[in-house]
């Protein structure tokens, strides 16, 4: 038997679908969309099910407005996640603003009472109670376009392109401002166990930084950092998910 997914734009699985007692929902950084995880979703299997977040104002969401706080995106996200969530167990799976959204929605799916994840993956991104010093999002189109550049995995080709840069800035702006204007609240450190990941010459989230979520959980944590910079996973899905399944005892 295989489960059907709720309909919704905000969850994409692969073609294939898997009644697996497992979900990882996947979200992406700042700028990306589900498309990122495309590779990671032919993973699924009948233990896990890989599912991307799509954020408005992208992609299959292009004509949707991009969200520029985080509050209404955690609130509209968890409406549309609450269906896919009630299907069984859960774990999700974040990339530097995806880290943060994953956090909060955790957060809130807390304070509404309702079932959290069996454990909470965050990649490249400081801290939540880190604050972002340097704020990009207010810098002109030349700055974000460097800040690409150092963050690697936009091919140069793009970067140089202004028909490509002009669809694609006001959506990472937007993304950043969401990003670099949260402001962190004291909350009880989170019951479930927390692995982050890191690349070890990343200059967005150095890894002192990452090291610090070890502060939101009362469980276990564990720290992993790889070689590479802010985007160290694009072209290999299993240097990421060969550890997380590994820590949900589920083969790759």
């Amino acid at each position: 038997m295989v489960v059907s997914h709720p309909s919704t734009p905000w969850v994409i699985s692969a073609p294939k679908r898997f009644d697996a007692p497992l979900r990882l929902f996947c979200f992406p950084p700042a700028g990306a969309g589900a498309f990122l995880f495309r590779p990671w979703l032919t993973y699924s299997s009948s233990a896990i099910e890989i599912l991307a977040i799509q954020l408005p104002g992208r992609e299959r969401r292009l004509k949707e407005p991009c969200f520029t706080q985080l509050d209404p995106l955690i609130k509209s996200l968890t409406q549309a996640i609450i269906p896919h969530l009630e299907l069984g167990k859960f774990t999700f799976f974040g990339h530097s603003l995806g880290a943060l959204i994953a956090f909060e929605l955790t957060h809130e799916l807390r304070r509404q009472g309702l079932p959290l994840p069996e454990h909470l993956f965050m990649c490249g991104r400081r801290a939540a109670h880190i604050p972002i010093e340097n704020l990009l999002c207010s810098q002109p189109d030349s700055s974000l376009i460097e800040a690409l550049r150092e963050y690697g995995g936009t091919p140069e080709g793009v970067l140089q392109n202004s028909d490509l840069m002009e669809l694609f800035l006001p959506i990472f702006r937007s993304d950043l401002t969401v990003n670099e204007h949260y402001q962190y609240h004291l909350e009880p450190p989170l019951d479930l166990p927390i692995s982050v990941f890191g690349g070890m010459n990343d200059t967005v989230a150095i890894p002192e930084q990452i090291e610090q979520w070890n502060q939101h959980t009362s469980r276990t944590f564990k720290l992993k950092l790889f070689e590479g910079g802010h985007m160290f996973f694009k072209d290999d899905p299993e240097l990421l998910l060969k550890p997380i399944f590994e820590q949900l005892n589920c083969r790759l």
